[in-house]
């Protein structure tokens, strides 16, 4: 081989070493990237096991509070009613001891005002 060729051809071979050499180094880079994109993936993977659990854990305290909410509604209602009752029993009551009052009356004021008649056919 002459000597230009020889030339050709370790410019060539250098041209290749520099060309393996860059892509040394962006297959190095690339690594690095993926890396930190992997990092970055597991601390979101890490996030959202957060995020669920603490999702999780307000979706049972709010199921708790509501149930104690319902309970409450549930005494009041009870209590409503059972008030409810006794007002019933009290207005049963009176509405009976009104009656009763009328009634009395009504046989009194009959006999006043028959009075004169009555005391006719007693006399007799």
């Amino acid at each position: 081989m002459s000597n230009p060729d020889l030339e050709y051809y370790e410019k060539r071979h250098n041209r290749i070493e520099d060309a393996i050499e860059r892509l040394t180094e962006i297959s190095a880079d690339l690594n690095k990237m993926l890396a930190v994109q992997e990092q970055r993936l597991n601390q979101q993977e890490k996030n959202i096991t957060v995020i669920s659990s603490r999702e999780e854990d307000r979706r049972k305290e709010l199921e708790h509070k509501f149930e104690k909410v319902y309970d409450s509604i549930e005494d009041l209602k009870e209590e409503q009613t059972e008030i409810i009752g006794n007002i019933s029993k009290k207005v049963s009551e009176i509405q009976r001891i009104i009656w009763t009052y009328m009634g009395g009356f009504s046989v009194v004021m009959f006999l006043l005002a028959n009075l004169p008649k009555i005391l006719g056919y007693i006399m007799k």
